[in-house]
């Protein structure tokens, strides 16, 4: 492909389009090999420390196409335990992280950005949509990297806060399965299973408690790849990701929940919310801070985070929806209407309880791990 037709494809031809299929097929292996890696570190970093005493952890990886992820018992061991992914997952991941980028500084140089990018601004300048020390490359390899790493440590977490024992518990069911369906050509559904308004209440508990530890643990990530140092362009990075993740599971559009629990997961946009929130919750703490850049503070980081937040939802709305339209998607992530408060009491009125058990069954790294009552740090005006 030259130049010149590549430069005329729009940026959902070049995710969609057959003729860019067809040129990304034969990097697929080397995905999948380098997918491999990722896990692999992850695993021996955050896993394999924890499976002692006769606890073992089996990862897998599923030849499909398919979007998916998924973690429970082996035979119906509780000794036994899996995290199965399928490659479709980091392919799917992988194009985002060639894709981004490009788009950051070929597309949102345009002018018409300008008002948006001079408020946006946290001290990289309006020209700089990727941040200060980055650049196409690194970009890529991080933004696939970060995202993948807090998909394996979402479904670990699942694993270390014993979920399967309270499905068990719940449904009489020995599976223990934690499973990610998402349409795979338009990532618009993520197609939920049908349960009892009980069940999806406990079920969403459960999701948020495992975005909690696996946004944790990931932190603890960005510190040991950046040497110990929490860096703004790591952090802007890992935002990025997660909300190009969550965006694809909620799609363009997608029914409210009204306050009510619904189906096995709860809404990405308010995952996604809830991830922020508990990341701008540990930049407060001190003993956090003592790994800043130099003479950084908080509110530095939370800019940078909004800034990714915001460049990554116009991403989607362009690159996968194919509209330029406000991004309903962050809409519901700054809902603050009386359905957000019942929905986040809801949780809490649950999750109480749920916490004490899962503290004394909780094999993982640190109680901190284990999610507090919701209490979400509003949007800066």
């Amino acid at each position: 492909m030259d130049m010149r037709e590549n430069t005329e494809m729009t940026f959902r031809d070049r995710l969609y389009g057959e003729k860019a299929q067809e040129l990304f097929q034969p990097i697929v292996p080397k995905i999948t090999h380098i997918s491999s890696l990722v896990v692999n570190e992850a695993k021996e970093k955050f896993s394999i420390p924890k499976y002692i005493d006769g606890k073992h952890l089996d990862v897998r990886w599923i030849a499909s196409d398919a979007v998916r992820a998924c973690a429970g018992l082996l035979d119906g061991d509780i000794n036994k335990h899996h995290i199965s992914i399928s490659y479709g997952f980091p392919v799917s991941i992988y194009k985002d992280a060639i894709l981004f980028p490009q788009m950051c500084t070929r597309h949102f140089s345009d002018a018409k950005y300008d008002e948006l990018f001079n408020i946006l601004d946290y001290g990289c300048g309006r020209k700089n949509i990727l941040p200060a020390g980055t650049s196409h490359e690194s970009t890529k390899i991080d933004f696939f990297i970060y995202s993948l790493v807090w998909i394996y440590l979402h479904e670990q977490s699942h694993l270390f806060q014993c979920h399967w024992q309270f499905l068990k518990n719940a449904s009489a069911s020995d599976d223990g399965e934690f499973n990610y369906f998402i349409e795979d050509a338009e990532f618009s559904l993520f197609l939920q299973q049908d349960v009892s308004e009980r069940d999806a209440w406990l079920r969403h508990c459960l999701e948020l408690a495992a975005d909690y530890e696996a946004a944790n643990l990931t932190f603890q990530y960005l510190l040991f790849k950046e040497s110990g140092v929490l860096r703004v362009k790591a952090l802007w990075i890992l935002i990025a990701g997660l909300t190009c993740l969550f965006h694809k599971f909620y799609g363009n559009r997608r029914d409210y929940h009204n306050g009510n629990a619904i189906g096995t997961h709860p809404d990405p946009s308010f995952r996604m919310r809830n991830i922020f929130a508990s990341i701008m919750a540990l930049l407060e703490n001190e003993h956090v801070q003592r790994y800043f850049e130099t003479g950084a503070e908080p509110d530095l980081y939370n800019n940078a985070m909004f800034h990714a937040f915001n460049v990554a939802n116009m991403y989607m709305k362009i690159a996968h929806f194919d509209d330029n339209s406000f991004p309903e998607f962050m809409t519901r992530f700054s809902d603050r209407g009386d359905e957000f408060r019942k929905y986040t009491s809801g949780i809490n009125i649950l999750w109480r309880d749920l916490r004490e058990q899962i503290l004394r069954m909780h094999f993982g790294w640190r109680d901190v791990s284990i999610m507090p009552e919701l209490h979400f740090v509003e949007q800066p005006a």
